[in-house]
């Protein structure tokens, strides 16, 4: 049977220097959270372009249409004109990696 002493000295790996297990797991937890946002914000900043074009500029578009009393080509919707204004511009900027 192993002694208690021996049995804590064994696991200290596992503990840290300042902390228990259940801290170190949890800290674990929460770098991974951290890495898991971060992941999701880089995706979201690379597709910025993208993700403006078709969450602002395609229904803006739309709106300009259906204000202007503006009929949509080949009998869209104003709607889905003002999706392929948002990917003519919305592509070429995400290509190039600028609006400009």
């Amino acid at each position: 049977m192993e002694t208690i002493p021996s049995a804590i000295s064994d696991k200290k790996h596992l503990i840290g220097a300042h902390g228990s297990a259940a801290q170190s797991a949890n800290t674990q937890i929460y770098a991974l959270r951290v890495g898991l946002l971060a992941k999701l914000l880089k995706t979201l900043f690379f597709y910025g372009p993208l993700i403006f074009a078709a969450g602002f500029l395609a229904p803006l578009s739309a709106q300009v249409m259906i204000a202007m009393d503006w009929t949509a080509p080949f009998g869209l919707s104003p709607l889905a004109a003002g999706f392929m204004v948002a990917a003519a511009l919305g592509i070429p900027a995400q290509l190039r990696g600028r609006w400009i």
